[in-house]
């Protein structure tokens, strides 16, 4: 049936088509198996808005990857894509914003709106459990609608990737890191 103007479907098996991104908003002890159930469909990437203990060990048994655990989402403007928790969809553009903070991501996008400024991408790593700041530089230095990056700091996992993608990433565009505290 319909909700809110979408189909909604009662479980991922029933989808009519794989779709290219999952995004996963409901209890921590349904995360691993709605990564199965995507897996199982064909979809091979996800969102984790929920705090999900385990996430990565999760996705690694599905096969999927996976933003998150508790992801602001992913936004790109020029597809019209928001998967994410914002309220509002942010105007097209050449900044891209990585971070791991939810509130921060609002924020900014509240920021934005008013004074015209817009994204080629925002994504919230949240956890990072899987997907990082590394993956998401390398990422974003290869993307041709993506001028500059804004990294918001708060932990990162894996060092040595993210160094490797930041210089990459350097080369190639700016890239402004900004760490609170």
């Amino acid at each position: 049936g319909a909700v809110g103007g979408v189909l909604a479907y009662p479980e991922v098996a029933a989808l009519p088509v794989a779709p290219s991104l999952g995004v996963i908003a409901t209890a921590p002890e349904d995360v691993a198996p709605a990564l199965l159930a995507l897996a199982a469909r064909g979809t091979f990437a996800a969102v984790c808005l929920t705090p999900t203990p385990g996430l990565l060990a999760a996705g690694r048994a599905a096969g999927v990857r996976v933003l998150g655990p508790s992801s602001f989402g992913i936004i790109v403007p020029a597809l019209g894509l928001n998967a994410s928790t914002a309220h509002l969809q942010p105007q097209p553009g050449k900044m891209s914003l990585i971070s791991q903070s939810a509130a921060l991501c609002r924020a900014v996008l509240d920021w934005a709106e008013p004074n015209g400024v817009g994204f080629s991408h925002v994504i919230g790593i949240g956890g990072s459990a899987d997907i990082g700041f590394g993956l998401a530089l390398d990422w974003l230095s290869r993307d041709p609608g993506t001028g500059a990056i804004l990294l918001d700091i708060r932990g990162i996992k894996n060092r040595r990737a993210f160094m490797s993608a930041a210089r990459a990433a350097a080369r190639l565009r700016p890239v402004v890191a900004i760490h609170a505290g």
